[in-house]
């Protein structure tokens, strides 16, 4: 879909489109976005796969006697 256009149709390249003489500038991301991101969703991914790691740890060293993932090459 084509951005509006507030200027002359000879003019090269984009318009920039304006809301009632305010130039709106395009969606970028920004330092806040990525503060976010790694808040919103970075965090809690990193979270949870630590407490399945730890939980699938105590079950193979606990219940089953074995060792676990790369613990098993140092031990």
């Amino acid at each position: 879909m084509a951005e509006p256009s507030t200027e002359s149709s000879g003019s090269p390249g984009p318009a920039v489109p304006e809301i009632r003489g305010h130039r709106i500038p395009k969606r970028r991301f920004t330092g806040w976005a990525l503060y976010y991101f790694l808040l919103y969703v970075g965090l809690p991914v990193l979270v949870l796969g630590l407490l399945v790691d730890a939980v699938l740890y105590f079950v193979f060293t606990g219940l089953l006697g074995r060792c676990y993932a790369l613990f098993c090459l140092f031990l």
